[in-house]
Parts: C-alpha cells; structure tokens; sequence
C-alpha cells in the first residue's frame, strides 16, 4: 500500500504579535538580522519563548515594522 506524503503546514506569516521563539523556529535563517537588531543573547534568553516581536523591539529601542521589513527582505533574498 502507498504511503500518502505527510503534507507541511505553511509557515505561519511574520507579524508584531509572532513570539520571538516561533521567529527563530520557523525562520531559522532571520537569525542574521535578530542579532543585528537586538543582540544574538536573544537566542539564548527565555523571554524568547513569551515575548512576542512588538514587545522585543520596544525593549531594544527599535521600530518593530523595521525589524520585520528587514527580516522579509533577508528571507527573499535566500
């Protein structure tokens, strides 16, 4: 009997309120541009799991639009 090929989900879109963890998860190569924006402790600090994109932004002194248009346009060009 064939074996159906198991299907993936669609990443899930790159919005303010996407926790910082599910980033990282689902868009591993964004790593570049978190550590440009906010310092590569991110990626080991537990806020990461309950922290959501706006909110690391305003911790780290940054426009939250600007991260993620830098993220997107990192993620296109690979």
């Amino acid at each position: 009997m064939h074996e159906p090929t198991p299907s993936r989900a669609p990443k899930p879109p790159i919005t303010k309120t996407m926790l910082l963890a599910d980033l990282l998860q689902h868009y591993p190569a964004a790593r570049p541009i978190v550590a440009a924006y906010f310092g590569s402790e991110c990626f080991t600090c537990p806020g990461t799991k309950i922290e959501n994109l706006a909110f690391v932004a305003a911790m780290h002194n940054c426009a939250v639009d600007d991260f993620i248009r830098a993220v997107k346009q990192h993620l296109e060009t690979r």
